[in-house]
């Protein structure tokens, strides 16, 4: 290393007055970078815990819309038995209504026309 002094290459010495100053900018450089740094990881730590948030709800809505598409299946399920029991016996009773009339029989029991009377 050189044993020039602190401004030797700008073809001048640098005062202590002026390095006191040179070393306080730095100094409140120093300290503005550390309190940006700060702030920059409390933001990555936030936007971490709001990354984790949201998925965190994300599985939960997966986890809720699962359930409700179950209780569908159930729901429809449970109401196509239903239908079936009640259709059949529609079924059924028609049939039978049918087969009755089928074997029916009509019997006059007066006489119809212009003689009757």
């Amino acid at each position: 290393m050189d044993a020039e002094p602190v401004g030797a290459a700008l073809n001048r010495s640098i005062s202590a007055e002026e390095m006191a100053a040179i070393n306080q900018t730095e100094t409140g450089l120093d300290s503005l970078i550390d309190r940006r740094s700060k702030q920059l990881e409390d933001e990555n730590q936030e936007y971490h815990e709001e990354v984790a948030w949201a998925e965190s709800t994300r599985r939960a809505e997966v986890a809720r819309q699962e359930q409700i598409r179950q209780a569908r299946v159930r729901f429809h399920r449970a109401q196509a038995r239903r239908h079936k029991v009640v259709l059949a016996s529609l079924v059924e009773r028609h049939l039978a209504e049918a087969e009755r009339y089928e074997n029916m029989t009509i019997y006059l029991t007066s006489p119809v026309g212009p003689d009757a009377a």
